[in-house]
């Protein structure tokens, strides 16, 4: 009996220093049993109904931007569609209105002519961004008086000048030859840039000039009225254009005129320099010739 009694003490002493495991299990799932349940969760009412839908409600708002954007771009894009639309008509219709003007009707001043052109854009631009309020002004800080006179009158002269020997290029060439004649403008802008050092061009660039000029040389090779005349006035207009466009880049550097503000500023100009031309050089023989009876016709 003290044999039993003493490995019966063991054993109480084993398992409750917990090396026996079915002990140990069996203790532990009856603590677990003591435990306190855990709280009920509250009952669902009328309020959490309410912030549910709030929280929906919120979602779909967040949604609705993203979705909202879709018509908008739809919009921008037939916008620009239509824009570009427009120009494509319009351009190749002045063309041809100017050069009946010109030489079908007689009216031989190009001047004359394109001031004409540019005071009408002067007019309308004025109209539609001081009357009509069809787009604010963005660079009225940056375009002071002398900014105005000391830059854009430059580049407006340039401009005019590109215009009115471009007009009188028809005088002696034919439409199609004359816009052969145009696709050559790119190799003036690059001699333009490459002599005033505003840029240099690449290897590739001047391949692709060099395509051009071979290009271009080939179409002008066929026409059948060509006029040495016409080819220098229309070689002179596209060096003026390459002109205006280096002395934007060096002038306008920071100005991003939209395209309504770029008239705005610039038609008022560029008639200026036509019709401050037009009065030394075309005025007096369109008068002596009564070549203004033509226009009250």
């Amino acid at each position: 009996w003290g044999l039993v009694s003493a490995r019966g003490k063991q054993a109480a002493g084993v398992a409750a220093a917990g090396r026996v495991p079915w002990l140990a299990e069996m203790s532990a799932h009856n603590e677990a049993g003591r435990r306190p349940a855990s709280p009920a969760p509250p009952p669902h009412t009328e309020q959490d109904e309410d912030d549910s839908h709030d929280q929906q409600a919120l979602l779909h708002k967040s949604e609705d931007p993203s979705r909202a954007k879709q018509p908008s771009r739809t919009l921008d894009m037939l916008v620009t569609l239509t824009y570009c639309l427009v120009y494509l008509l319009v351009g190749p219709a002045l063309i041809l209105v100017n050069k009946k003007i010109m030489k079908d009707v007689g009216f031989a001043y190009p001047m004359m002519v394109s001031g004409i052109g540019q005071l009408s854009s002067a007019i309308c631009s004025a109209l539609a961004i001081k009357v009509f309020h069809v787009q604010p002004l963005t660079c009225v800080a940056q375009v002071t008086w002398p900014f105005y006179l000391r830059n854009m009158m430059v580049v407006g002269g340039a401009t005019a000048a590109s215009l009115c020997f471009g007009n009188a290029g028809y005088l002696y060439l034919t439409v199609s030859f004359v816009q052969i004649l145009k696709a050559f403008t790119p190799v003036f802008v690059v001699a333009v840039l490459y002599v005033t050092r505003v840029d240099v061009p690449s290897r590739r660039v001047t391949l692709s000039i060099v395509a051009l000029c071979l290009g271009t040389s080939i179409a002008s090779a066929g026409e059948s009225k060509f006029n040495l005349t016409g080819l220098v006035i229309m070689f002179i207009a596209e060096t003026c254009e390459a002109t205006r466009l280096v002395l934007t880049q060096k002038l306008l550097t920071n100005l991003k005129f939209p395209a309504l503000e770029g008239l705005y500023y610039m038609a008022p100009i560029c008639s200026f320099w036509m019709f401050g031309l037009a009065t030394l050089i075309e005025m007096p023989s369109a008068f002596r010739d009564d070549k203004f009876s033509l226009v009250a016709e």
